[in-house]
């Protein structure tokens, strides 16, 4: 086929503008600088106990998290290279707190999303389209719980490209630091800190850490069909940074079809650790001279109930548990160390040591 002169002119305009963009670099000097995000680039979620903030340009990141003003997350660092009239580039140190997907690189960089915006005085929408480069389009509502130290999240994923493809959610909460992974793995065990890349078989539906300063236990926690039948827990573990993560299971999404997945991110005020949770109620168990001593912290409002606990030898006791109020412990002793607790309003809830 033949092309006119004036296609071919054309032609040949365009690509000398793109190899020049292309070839900016070479010439221009290019200077990094730490941007923090503008306050207009961040949507904030407050009540009396947490202060969230999202960025929009970083796939509606979760960049802050305080607690009564002490800030719980390692920085997010974001570089700026100046310099460059046609565009500025970006990068990041990966921190934050996002949806990642396991194995897709681009789900950790600094990304705008299409959007992220308020809902009401509580929560925030965030909508990404081809989210990591992938043919998946990510609706997500955070929201805050109203006098409560928590934020459900609830995430949509919909395959809107043209053959059918699969995915895994991964969690990866990196707090303030120094802190202390609470993995609980099958078999009733709580894996603390090992060297190097560890693959966990999930022992609960849920993994924590504890922070030094301020004393909290941060936690997520979901439903347990995310991890069946093939999610795992992932830890990489290194002299200064030992990480505590959650791979979902695989979902495999025909054209058109929508992975829904929800999850919650608890802050556990004051406890020593975490050895059950039971709903949004965090628990540590701390040997004493007397026996056990149960720490009880709650993320959000909880009415008083009974519970029974089960002990070795098919021992148990019952315990009326009080209403709880985030921000307090409350503290009981029990003969020794529980294996589980039965709450009469229904669920089991193990302790993992």
């Amino acid at each position: 086929m033949r092309i006119s002169a004036a296609k071919a002119c054309l032609t040949a305009l365009l690509c000398g503008c793109l190899l020049a963009i292309a070839d900016t670099s070479r010439f221009i000097r290019q200077n990094p600088v730490q941007k923090n995000f503008p306050a207009k680039d961040l949507v904030s979620l407050r009540n009396d106990f947490l202060t969230a903030e999202f960025a929009r340009d970083s796939l509606g990141r979760l960049v802050s998290l305080k607690y009564r003003g002490e800030e719980l997350l390692t920085p997010f660092e974001r570089t700026v290279w100046v310099g460059n009239p046609l565009m500025e580039t970006s990068s990041c140190n990966v921190f934050g707190f996002r949806d990642l997907l396991w194995g897709v690189r681009m789900t950790t960089l600094d990304l705008p999303a299409d959007s992220v915006e308020r809902i009401g005085d509580h929560g925030v929408a965030i909508v990404v389209s081809n989210y990591g480069n992938t043919p998946l389009k990510l609706m997500k509502s955070v929201t805050l719980a109203k006098g409560g130290c928590l934020l459900r999240h609830e995430v949509n994923l919909s395959n809107h490209g043209a053959i059918p493809c699969s995915y895994s959610l991964w969690l990866n909460l990196i707090p303030r630091q120094p802190f202390h992974p609470l993995i609980p793995v099958a078999g009733g065990l709580l894996k603390q800190f090992a060297l190097g890349n560890n693959f966990y078989e999930p022992g609960e539906d849920w993994i924590a850490a504890q922070l030094e300063n301020p004393p909290v236990v941060m936690a997520l926690s979901w439903d347990d069909s995310e991890l069946e039948p093939d999610g795992r827990f992932y830890s990489h573990g290194a002299p200064n940074l030992n990480t505590f993560e959650a791979i979902f299971h695989k979902r495999e999404l025909a054209v058109g079809q929508c992975g829904r997945h929800a999850y919650s991110l608890l802050v556990l005020p004051g406890l020593p650790g975490l050895n059950a949770l039971a709903g949004s109620i965090g628990i540590a168990a701390v040997p004493c001279d007397t026996g056990c001593r149960l720490l009880f912290s709650a993320a959000e409002p909880t009415p008083a109930q009974l519970a029974q606990l089960h002990y070795l030898d098919s021992k148990a006791t019952s315990l009326s548990i009080p209403e709880l109020t985030p921000g307090k412990l409350w503290e009981t002793t029990v003969p020794e160390r529980p294996l589980s607790m039965l709450l009469e309003e229904g669920g089991v809830f193990p302790f993992h040591y």
